[in-house]
């Protein structure tokens, strides 16, 4: 992991209704993106990202459109979330 991630309790700001149960998250550094490493009901794990919304009707997370990895473990899909979205690459270079 590089030196100056930021991770966030997989719990905070997480809506409820996701099939998916957060178990690392990965916050970049301006804070207005994240991504989200899950376990997935069959035991696998995936990754998505969301977005930071902050509106006059409130403040709110939005997934951006999903990426289709499937792995074993959850260290897995964080590597595959690290070599495939924008800003995490970034930070790791």
């Amino acid at each position: 992991m590089a030196q100056n991630d930021r991770h966030i309790d997989a719990g905070v700001g997480l809506k409820n209704e996701n099939p998916h149960h957060a178990v690392r998250v990965l916050l970049s550094p301006d804070g207005k993106r994240r991504a989200v490493i899950f376990r997935r009901s069959d035991n696998l794990y995936g990754f998505r990202e969301d977005a930071f919304h902050s509106k006059e009707v409130g403040c709110y997370w939005s997934t951006l459109p999903s990426y289709s990895t499937i792995c074993d473990t959850a260290d897995c899909a964080e590597r595959e979330a690290r070599t495939t979205i924008g800003w995490l690459i970034e930070m790791n270079r």
